[in-house]
């Protein structure tokens, strides 16, 4: 008890209380004790403003190491065309822990702003309290774009986009509570995360141990009873395949492996066998040459496989002239209709681009010439035409790899385009190895952008098994019809909107 007394002390416990929920979805409930305990060491207790901020900045950071604990699974690192050694141990935990310090100063902002209102806007601590799940929300905003400005580089841009470890994502794993996106998507549940545990903090009444307990059981309970509804009677689909690809990663690095390509022609004329509306490849697969001219890849593709009638998503690296640097890029085959090309707007820096200030560092600590190597293989730009508008009525939106962890990543392309069949989202988790904690997240976060968007959005995936998620929050494993040496066929049927 005296250990529970010292200030510090108790910031980490509401840090680890914040962060479990990441680690082991199930024990989602603890993240709501976590910020009932981190608003009352914010505004009941007397001590001086700078531990509460100090405290509120530690208890954030313990949150997002617990969310970003899946960076471990990228070890050992063996998908760049460099041999890193003893020293990528270093480099994990320095993303890691860096990553993690950078977006727990929304917690010090969190803090930092209730102190002032509390000081020059004479706001009472009810009012505060009655403001604290939009405070709450802007203070992980305000983490995700400090995030954003510590990491930049040439592949980066000012961005709240990275929303890893948020606590509308915790609630997201209550049936019911996943229902309340469709207000505002994480967004929304963030503030519902909060305001259960201000209600309980301002209801005197439920101060007490047993109404409490009871209430929490009762809310616990209840996220197990129901479950997303799957609506299977529709007149019309779309006929849709994905393909799931687990190719040899140090293979994958020769993007002209006889082998690789071969299987890969072999899964595309398996999968055209089935006739399906549409076919998904997991991002950076390159079955067309980004880099050749548009008709000569297309008429390439149609003499190998018969001029096929199926829209194909492809994606690969696109390197323009006299540009430094790479696009991410899709080359969508539509039979004879025109080739469809839009960009990735939205580059993470674990592994698609190198921070300046990450460059600067390793350079002045001596690895100037890993630093040298590793850009030749992660030297990806923002796109500068990642307007979707561009694309037919018929072609799906396109939310690529590691869009999803932007809240606002579906409603982007949904704002270009006022209706889509679907959404496709080719992904290739290549970096890691079995990061189960990362597709604990990331299914979550979809769930959230289709139902907010009433959208389907279907994954293909290059060392991930894809699925298909429907705006009512379920997820659907798509069948498997066929499979291949390093390659998964499945089929998918998607109601006609």
């Amino acid at each position: 008890m005296a250990l529970l007394q010292n200030n510090y002390t108790q910031w980490l416990a509401v840090g680890l209380l914040l962060g479990v929920g990441f680690l082991e979805p199930l024990l989602w409930l603890l993240g709501l004790v976590g910020i009932g305990y981190f608003l009352y060491l914010a505004l009941e207790t007397e001590v001086k403003a700078r531990t509460k901020l100090i405290g509120a900045g530690l208890a954030w950071t313990i949150k997002y190491l617990c969310s970003l604990l899946w960076f471990w699974s990228a070890y050992p690192i063996d998908w760049l065309a460099v041999e890193l050694g003893g020293i990528q141990i270093a480099l994990i935990f320095a993303y890691w822990f860096t990553a993690s310090l950078w977006l727990g100063f929304g917690g010090v902002y969190v803090v930092g702003i209730s102190l002032l209102l509390k000081r020059f806007g004479s706001l009472t601590k009810t009012y505060l309290y009655i403001l604290m799940p939009l405070l709450w929300v802007s203070g992980e905003l305000f983490g995700s774009i400090a995030f954003s400005v510590i990491t930049f580089g040439p592949g980066s841009t000012i961005t709240p986009a990275f929303s890893f470890g948020y606590v509308g994502y915790l609630v997201g794993e209550h049936n019911l509570f996943l229902q309340l996106s469709q207000f505002g998507g994480v967004y929304f549940l963030s503030m519902v995360a909060v305001a259960i545990p201000v209600t309980f903090l301002l209801i005197k009444k439920v101060q007490k141990t047993a109404p409490v307990l009871l209430v929490a059981l009762f809310l616990y309970g209840t996220g197990f009873l129901f479950s997303p509804a799957t609506d299977t009677t529709y007149s019309e689909a779309h006929y849709v395949i994905t393909i799931d690809t687990q190719f040899d990663v140090k293979e994958l690095r020769d993007r002209n492996n006889a082998g690789v390509n071969e299987e890969l022609n072999k899964a595309v004329a398996s999968a055209l066998e089935f006739e399906p509306d549409y076919i998904i490849l997991p991002e950076d697969s390159r079955l067309f040459d980004q880099n050749s001219s548009v008709g000569t890849a297309k008429a390439r593709f149609q003499l190998e496989f018969n001029n096929p009638q199926v829209i194909l998503i492809d994606s690969g690296r696109y390197n323009q002239p006299g540009v430094e640097g790479s696009y991410l890029q899709t080359f969508i085959y539509d039979g004879d209709n025109p080739v469809g090309r839009v960009q990735k707007r939205y580059l993470v820096p674990q592994g698609e681009y190198m921070p300046t200030l990450y460059v600067n560092t390793l350079s002045l600590l001596g690895y100037g010439h890993i630093v040298d190597r590793v850009s030749q293989s992660i030297s990806f730009r923002v796109g500068t035409e990642s307007d979707q508008s561009v694309l037919s009525d018929q072609t799906p939106g396109v939310l690529f790899c590691f869009e999803s962890v932007n809240p606002l990543g579906v409603r982007e392309i949904m704002n270009e385009r006022s209706s889509v069949p679907f959404i496709a989202h080719p992904i290739s988790h290549a970096w890691f190895h079995e990061p189960q904690q990362l597709w604990s997240q990331l299914d979550t976060m979809l769930q959230i952008q289709a139902i907010w968007n009433g959208q389907y959005i279907i994954s293909s995936g290059g060392h991930v098994a894809g699925a298909l998620y429907t705006p009512e929050g379920s997820i659907i494993q798509p069948q498997t019809i066929a499979s291949g040496d390093g390659w998964t066929i499945r089929e998918s049927y998607i109601p006609k909107q």
